[in-house]
């Protein structure tokens, strides 16, 4: 029976992208705590904020060390295997999948030339990176199975990956740097909105590793902080 597992092409890739999420995320943590501690008056030394900034970065260069070698092992354990009328796919930390020649309702390719192979159940999907081996053989397989269909459309958030992670932060420097109601309220929605849909984003989508899916439960911590913080702002000040 074969078996493809992906190349260490992509492994490169993702580490790439991945360094330049988490330190694009330091810098978003880094910029919000100085303009909360500049819109509260804290004034603090130049040696303070050199220190801060120090023990910030070397906790981030622990996350993303951490996070790159737990991203390899996920990444190295993808197997798809093909047999004569079924496709399975097993990887760490997520749910095997199986799906018969005869379930496979649609084949979607993505600007990125991945795969995503649709069964009749939501939860029966197999994503086939660009980066596996032998591509192209699996990819003539697939159209013999059912035609490919491209996918270029994309909606906003997709179009636009940072749009959510702008918001977020702007709205947490709203609600601690704002002494406007109004302003406070908004931002609280916008939020709690983003942080409710991301929560449901996580739960559901079915290539998240199980890990990531037990972590999503802290949002409830989150938001329960969100909620007394403006409550507070708005009743008591």
């Amino acid at each position: 029976m074969p078996e493809y597992k992906n190349n260490l092409e992509g492994l490169k890739k993702l580490r790439i992208g991945l360094t330049k999420i988490l330190i694009l995320f330091y810098g978003v943590v880094v910029l919000t705590v100085v303009l909360v501690s500049i819109s509260n008056g804290e004034k603090y030394g130049a040696l303070d904020w050199v220190l801060s900034a120090i023990l910030t970065f070397v906790l981030f260069a622990y996350v993303i060390i951490r996070s790159i070698s737990r991203q390899k092992k996920i990444y190295r354990s993808y197997e798809l295997r093909i047999g004569t009328d079924f496709l399975s796919r097993n990887q760490k930390n997520l749910q095997p999948v199986t799906l018969c020649f005869n379930d496979i309702v649609s084949v979607v390719e993505n600007k990125h030339c991945t795969l995503i192979v649709n069964g009749k159940n939501p939860k029966d999907t197999i994503i086939i990176s660009s980066y596996i081996e032998n591509y192209d053989q699996i990819k003539d397989l697939l159209k013999s199975i059912t035609p490919i269909v491209k996918k270029n459309n994309q909606n906003l958030f997709q179009k636009y990956p940072y749009v959510i992670p702008v918001l977020t932060i702007a709205a947490i420097v709203a609600i601690y740097c704002s002494n406007n109601k109004i302003v406070i309220v908004a931002s609280g929605l916008i939020l709690i909105g983003t942080l409710s849909w991301s929560f449901y984003k996580i739960r559901t989508a079915p290539q998240l590793d199980s890990r990531i899916k037990s972590y999503s439960w802290w949002t409830f911590v989150v938001l329960a902080c969100v909620i007394a913080i403006v409550y507070y702002k708005v009743f008591y000040l």
